[in-house]
């Protein structure tokens, strides 16, 4: 993982978005993310594939 809150992410289906929160949950850690288009979502990291946007 190689981003953090204030950081801007890309998601292959929700597009872009800023990370506005992250809290570990078990061996994980649940990210709530503002996405440009759709608003607020939380995903998990293991499994939402996010790239950090330069």
């Amino acid at each position: 993982m190689n981003y953090g809150e204030g950081d801007r992410v890309k998601h292959n289906r929700f597009g872009e978005g800023t990370v506005k929160t992250m809290t570990k949950s078990d061996n994980d850690y649940l990210v709530e993310i503002d996405f440009d288009k759709i608003g607020t979502r939380k995903l998990k990291a293991s499994f939402a594939k996010l790239s950090k946007i330069n």
